[in-house]
């Protein structure tokens, strides 16, 4: 039998099981190895310094949700970079997003 934090769902269609949550890959690529070695002059370039991160906001907000098995519930860390949000503002987001995670869990009772 399954501990409880490994909650799972039925998929009518193919009567598998489906994990409740599941790994979502977004965000910054984290293959900093280039394909081919760059030219840097003065050889202090790493492949990390020569990404271009030109694209990406100056400011971010943070969120990893994850079941923690050992006390069988869900746990949520948020991180708010520089000046997005004030100390307000960033409680409010960590209440909201604690009511939104315990409704979901209420639906799924």
């Amino acid at each position: 039998m399954q501990p409880i934090s490994q909650a799972a769902e039925t998929n009518p269609e193919s009567k598998q099981l489906k994990g409740l949550l599941e790994h979502l890959p977004i965000g910054v690529p984290t293959d900093f190895i280039p394909s081919e070695p760059f030219y840097d002059k003065d050889s202090s370039g790493t492949s990390i310094s020569k990404l271009d991160i030109s694209y990406l906001p100056k400011e971010n907000v943070y969120i990893d949700v994850a079941p923690d098995i050992l006390t069988d519930t869900i746990g949520f860390g948020v991180r708010v970079q520089g000046r997005l949000m004030d100390k307000e503002e960033a409680r409010n987001l960590v209440e909201r997003i604690g009511k939104e995670i315990t409704a979901l869990l209420q639906g799924l009772e």
